[in-house]
């Protein structure tokens, strides 16, 4: 370590900021899921009008929780043009 010590203060203020950084990234997560929720409500109500609010909530919650598995699932199919049997 080269004669350096390393005081209590800097272990301190290094995890405090890891913790910091930890609770930005949950706070931008919850952000997005709400977003995506919300879009995806709305998106519903503008396609589906026998989609009852109860089914609405489930549908827009899962897509907003795992939407990164749902966006790389719907990615895939559209590079792969590979849209058949979906009907």
């Amino acid at each position: 370590m080269s004669g350096e010590k390393i005081k209590f203060e800097d272990i301190k203020n290094s995890s405090e900021q890891k913790l910091q950084i930890r609770i930005n990234l949950k706070k931008e997560q919850e952000f997005i899921e709400d977003l995506i929720f919300s879009n995806m409500i709305q998106i519903i109500n503008q396609k589906e009008k026998f989609i009852l609010g109860p089914e609405k909530t489930k549908i827009a919650g899962f897509i907003s929780k795992n939407y990164l598995e749902v966006y790389l699932f719907l990615d895939s199919l559209l590079k792969n043009n590979n849209m058949e049997g979906l009907d």
